[in-house]
């Protein structure tokens, strides 16, 4: 008896599976439309972002720096509503050499050319039990034309107190409503 319920088993997630099958292959291909569909996407090969990333209890984690291979990272922008901004952060903790007090931070961001890319620098701020408290502005860049590039920016580095380091990467650009994407590199020295 047992074999033989063992055999319908199989049998029917056999006739599920062909089913399945049978209904995932007969797809079709959409006429080729008119629409341009807007300019193509900037192309990243990279660590892509995950949302929730809009505030810094939700930022990506990235990596340790410095960071002997760093990898791309890749988002997009898009504004929801009019006025209403899009921020992604990402975060890093700090690990250089003993005796290291500052690390020497690059950033180029690329988009697209109608878009002013933004990027903060901030690090957390402590209180006596170790919690975080706020967050400490290190910097506010902006770019132009698609472009931002940081170049030997000097973050500072304690083991207790100054020990991570978050960027917000924002666009600021006309309100079309359509999603710009961005690529990300960094790298250290």
């Amino acid at each position: 008896m047992k074999n033989g319920k063992t055999l319908f088993n199989l049998a029917c997630c056999l006739a599920f599976s062909v089913v399945l099958l049978a209904f995932s292959c007969t797809g079709s291909v959409d006429a080729v439309s008119d629409d341009d569909g807007g300019d193509p996407p900037i192309d990243c090969e990279g660590f892509w972002e995950i949302e929730p990333n809009d505030s810094e209890e939700d930022a990506n984690y990235v990596a340790l720096l410095p960071d002997l291979q760093p990898t791309n990272l890749c988002g997009t922008f898009f504004d929801y509503e009019p006025n209403d901004q899009h921020l992604d952060y990402y975060y890093f903790f700090l690990n250089p050499r003993p005796g290291v007090d500052v690390v020497m931070l690059n950033i180029a961001l690329t988009t697209k050319d109608d878009v002013v890319p933004a990027i903060r620098l901030l690090q957390s701020v402590y209180d006596d039990q170790g919690n975080t408290v706020g967050y400490n502005s290190l910097g506010m860049f902006f770019g132009e034309l698609g472009e931002l590039v940081i170049l030997g920016f000097p973050v500072p580095y304690h083991f207790l107190d100054n020990n991570d380091l978050f960027l917000r990467v924002e666009g600021i650009y006309p309100s079309d409503y359509i999603e710009k994407t961005y690529k990300l590199q960094y790298w250290n020295f």
